[in-house]
């Protein structure tokens, strides 16, 4: 697809949005039906690089004209900014910075991780003019480990007590908070393969070995770091999670198709993405962006096999079709699929086979184009 337009001419751009739970819920589809539409795959979900801030945002903390950068790129704020538009602005950027911000730890802190499409690339978050990165609670610096967890509730880790990773006993010498407990972490790191840091109201752990699993084996300061016993390699963390991203992503690879066969589609990307983005659930909105050269009409006709058969359909209307028939076909191919099942060999965790080549189906999610098409908004935004 033709991802460019030519130096003078500006293009067209429908926003779409696709909402898996209304007017029709199609949340509670499983088997071949699950994994609703998802531009990313298993793979970028787990590849997912982010970090949390530890500082809650409930008034408006910046000065105007503090900014912070993010892969060399300025946001500047202002002194009404919200939490909400801050994170506006960051996703504004991300077509330059390649990296998006949400609330998808906690409600009142500010989370960055790669934009989708950009899984696993490294992103520098440094302070400006001010202190806002400070104000953010986020550590500048380079954020490229994967995968990660985060735990429940922290409490203040207790002196002498022990987490034991990947077989190394981790012995907490000091009481405190999150930050406290991430630095003791990270003096085990060279030994356990695993770093820390805060994460809103929560510790995260993170695998030094990009890719790697770990796990952890026992210990009294668990319940304090919000932590049990078990084996961590980030989402999805169950084969039925990897498959219903595989499906996601195959109707997507549809959806495209769709667009591309009613008309000359410049681009199509921008995403934006609602739900529980931390847990490995579905999509319950994705909205995106398809750009159309000036001068180009979108054109279909209604198939013989849809209600309205025979009826002519252009621009946003045919935008919608299109989307709509993708999610109405059953697909099957053979996919790269990802195995997410950790072993244990000794005290370590270890994913030796995450991925194979596996004949896999996305089945339609309803078989009338109609009802998937009020589940589905679109709008000419230039």
């Amino acid at each position: 697809m033709n991802n460019t337009t030519s130096r003078n001419q500006i293009p067209v751009v429908y926003s779409v949005t696709w909402t898996l739970n209304s007017p029709t819920d199609y949340s509670g589809l499983t088997g071949t039906q699950s994994g609703g539409l998802d531009p990313a795959n298993p793979f970028d979900y787990n590849r997912s690089v982010s970090v949390t801030g530890n500082t809650a945002i409930t008034t408006n903390v910046m000065n105007n004209g503090e900014n912070i950068f993010i892969n060399n790129v300025s946001v500047v704020f202002s002194s009404t900014d919200t939490l909400s538009s801050i994170i506006t602005k960051i996703n504004t950027a991300s077509v330059y910075t390649n990296v998006i911000a949400d609330q998808r730890v906690a409600a009142t802190y500010l989370t960055l991780s790669n934009n989708w499409g950009w899984e696993g690339t490294p992103f520098n978050v440094t302070e400006g003019s001010g202190s806002a990165l400070g104000k953010l609670g986020v550590a500048s610096g380079s954020h490229q480990r994967y995968p990660n967890a985060i735990g429940t509730a922290y409490s203040n880790v207790s002196v002498g007590t022990v987490a034991t990773i990947n077989g190394v006993d981790v012995t907490f010498t000091t009481a405190g908070n999150s930050t406290s407990a991430a630095s003791q972490i990270n003096g085990y790191t060279a030994l356990t393969g695993v770093a820390a840091k805060p994460a809103g109201p929560y510790l995260q752990l993170i695998s030094a070995v990009p890719g790697q699993p770990f796990a952890i084996n026992q210990g009294n300061a668990l319940p304090q770091l919000g932590f049990t016993i078990g084996n961590y390699g980030g989402y999805p963390n169950t084969v039925a999670q990897s498959t219903a991203f595989t499906q996601g992503s195959m109707r997507w690879v549809q959806v495209v198709n769709e667009l591309e066969s009613i008309g000359a589609i410049n681009a199509v990307g921008n995403f934006t993405k609602t739900g529980s983005l931390t847990n490995g659930s579905t999509v319950t909105t994705l909205q995106f962006d398809v750009a159309v050269g000036t001068g180009s009409q979108l054109m279909t006709v209604a198939r013989s096999n849809e209600p309205d058969a025979g009826t002519v359909l252009t621009d946003a209307s045919a935008v919608q079709r299109a989307v709509a028939r993708a999610l109405t076909q059953t697909l099957n191919s053979n996919q790269l699929t990802y195995n997410p099942t950790i072993n244990v060999i000794g005290a370590v965790a270890s994913n030796y086979n995450p991925s194979s080549i596996t004949a896999s189906t996305a089945a339609a999610l309803d078989t009338n184009v109609l009802v998937l098409s009020n589940n589905i908004a679109v709008s000419r935004v230039v």
